[in-house]
């Protein structure tokens, strides 16, 4: 059976959220996939943000329909290149298991792409500011330590630790763009992947019939922090999830084509159970250029928040810029 829990570490909040197969008591997690706990700074416009603030909600959007029209196919390469200079020690089974989900990655990446939000770890990017800053940009820093979840879900959420739980990998995640960087951070997962007292492993020995599916999460959540390095100047942290039953798609059209996405909110610790909340984590917005009229956006920024209830500081992005 698949839980999700807090982190044990720090009981008293959500810190991250991490997938445990618990077999005999005991509990194996999934690899560390580049996890981020700062400050997610997601740069987006008036309508969006306005959207965030009042509905408490954002959009995850198929990581099919990104800016990156290569990124998947980037990230299969990468992985696979590393996969053939690997020579990790662990499970046998497990072995075998990445093998095969090696065999189909593409398949299932198109099949069951990743959802992701787009993020960045800091709010002074120009060329962030510069995409978003037409008429006018916001970026809205979230608490990258909070757990985000479907709006619709069919179940409810469980209470940390209890015998009920889902298969979850949310989180936000920071991008490598590196070659080196990616080599080193594959041929790790990889290691984390095989080994012996590993969730593929533990899977294996419970013959629990999720190891395929537990291996295509792993393989998918790797692939997901992998860009390439033409786009390192954007810093990108991301909010990844993958669909499950349980979950609602919605989808838009765009110039790029119809983008499938699901509405995600922000949720709460209560009496240690895990509660879907009204509000987005958000810690701090950023009004972006033009200079000339930040004073004013910032003012009406402030009116919005005060009339939400919300506590979240308002600043300029102070750059010298004319979209």
């Amino acid at each position: 059976m698949l839980y999700v829990v807090t982190d044990p570490r720090s009981p008293e909040t959500i810190k991250r959220t991490i997938v445990h197969l618990n077999v005999g008591g005991e509990w194996a997690p999934f690899p560390n996939h580049n996890i981020y706990s700062g400050t997610a700074w997601h740069y987006t416009d008036a309508s969006a943000t306005l959207g965030i603030v009042h509905c408490g909600e954002i959009w995850a959007s198929s990581s099919l329909m990104m800016n990156d029209a290569g990124e998947l196919d980037y990230a299969i390469g990468q992985i696979r290149a590393s996969y053939a200079d690997w020579h990790g020690q662990g499970h046998q089974g497990a072995h075998v298991a990445v093998e095969a989900g090696l065999g189909s990655l593409e398949e299932d990446l198109y099949a069951n792409p990743p959802f992701i939000v787009s993020a960045s770890k800091s709010d002074r990017l120009l060329n962030q500011w510069a995409s978003y800053g037409a008429v006018s940009g916001y970026a809205i820093g979230f608490d990258a330590k909070t757990l985000l979840m479907p709006k619709h879900l069919v179940a409810p959420l469980v209470e940390a630790g209890s015998a009920n739980g889902r298969l979850s990998n949310h989180g936000w995640r920071e991008v490598i763009y590196e070659p080196i960087r990616q080599a080193e951070h594959i041929r790790a997962t990889l290691d984390a992947m095989v080994s012996s007292s590993g969730v593929i492993a533990r899977a294996l020995d419970a013959e629990n019939g999720q190891t395929s599916l537990i291996t295509s999460t792993n393989l998918a959540l790797l692939a997901t922090t992998l860009k390439d390095s033409a786009f390192a100047a954007e810093q990108e942290v991301r909010y990844t999830l993958q669909l499950t039953d349980d979950m609602t798609t919605e989808y838009r059209a765009t110039q790029r084509g119809i983008v499938p996405f699901i509405r995600l909110v922000g949720t709460e610790l209560n009496d240690g159970e895990v509660r879907l909340s009204s509000s987005m984590p958000v810690q701090s917005i950023t009004v972006g250029p033009p200079t000339g009229s930040e004073k004013r956006r910032i003012s009406s920024l402030i009116s919005l928040r005060d009339a939400e209830n919300h506590s979240f500081s308002v600043g300029s992005a102070g750059i010298p810029y004319l979209p």
